[in-house]
């Protein structure tokens, strides 16, 4: 449209970046339209995720956004394990509660209570998460 982009990107490691000029980019586009139906499919998977990230700030307490994001993060690199899953890649509070629109302190509440309830197990580099977790999530609410 011709705006500035809305958002900016800090890398977490050292990276290397292309910029497309917007009329290469346009001309890029009309000679292959596949393209842009890619891009559209894009879009609309990042539009749907914002709704449902708008709809679980209004509506979802905490608890139940944590519970949401880890769903997620278990189906794209969670590992399966006999008493639970895996996560490999360890978040800090911090990085979680940026995630879920949450502080930091209401996450670290939320852990603690899992973890005093056997439901997850943070060791070192990675969360263990009980399967538990799923059907039992709501009774740590209170």
């Amino acid at each position: 449209d011709g705006n500035p982009r809305s958002a900016s990107v800090i890398a977490e490691k050292d990276s290397t970046f292309a910029v497309l000029e917007r009329n290469r980019f346009l001309d890029t586009i009309k000679e292959d339209p596949e393209i842009a139906i890619d891009l559209l499919k894009s879009l609309v998977q990042r539009l749907r995720n914002a709704t449902e990230r708008e709809e679980s700030l209004a509506f979802l307490a905490v608890h139940q956004r944590l519970v949401k994001l880890f769903t997620k993060l278990i189906k794209d690199e969670g590992k399966k394990k006999k008493n639970g899953f895996y996560l490999i890649k360890r978040r800090t509070h911090k990085e979680i509660a940026e995630r879920i629109g949450a502080s930091r302190e209401s996450i670290s509440k939320v852990i603690k209570r899992l973890v005093s309830g056997n439901l997850i197990t943070e060791n070192g580099d990675l969360f263990m998460l009980s399967t538990d977790l799923f059907e039992d999530i709501d009774e740590l609410a209170d």
